[in-house]
């Protein structure tokens, strides 16, 4: 089994100490930085399976970090931590791409808990390709009986959507 290495973004040096206590293991790398474009340089650098990120930090805020580090790598698990807790916030950061949103402060269970289901999640997206694999190998388009305009129409969108990465992703880049 390999390292689950995880990425915490926290400016304040006392909860850096707390979440290293917290969250290292033999079976876990824990990186802690204190800054924003530290935390995409560190990135680049390093293959990131979870980010822990606060949302208010001194150079850019947490939300942008995310989608900074979903674009070096998509399969990343986002959770963002904030003290300034709202519903407007927790639904910024799910469109930002969070998987989930850490009300500050916080019970050191519920942090250990959702570690654990990050982990969990990063396992099934980096899984993801190869079970796409296999079944397209299995069910292919040709062999779909039919011949008639709506069959075949069917099976152009079906061949269209086919690389697409789930809820939110369309054909050709838009949205409806």
């Amino acid at each position: 089994m390999s390292l689950l290495s995880i990425l915490v973004v926290e400016d304040d040096e006392g909860l850096q100490h707390l979440l290293r206590r917290l969250l290292s293991r033999e079976d876990r790398q824990v990186t802690i930085v204190g800054s924003g474009r530290e935390a995409v340089r560190v990135a680049q650098e390093i293959p990131v399976h979870v980010l822990v990120t606060d949302l208010k930090l001194p150079d850019i805020d947490g939300l942008a970090v995310l989608e900074r580090i979903l674009q070096i790598d998509s399969k990343v698990i986002g959770i963002v931590m904030t003290g300034y807790g709202s519903i407007d916030g927790a639904v910024k950061a799910m469109k930002a791409g969070a998987f989930d949103f850490l009300a500050k402060p916080f019970d050191n269970e519920v942090i250990l808990n959702l570690i654990d289901k990050a982990s969990e999640a990063h396992r099934h997206r980096k899984n993801r390709p190869s079970l796409r694999k296999a079944v397209g190998e299995q069910y292919r388009l040709e062999q779909f009986v039919g011949s008639s305009e709506p069959i075949l129409r069917v099976l152009d969108f079906v061949a269209k959507v086919a690389d697409c990465d789930g809820p939110g992703a369309h054909p050709g880049g838009t949205r409806e």
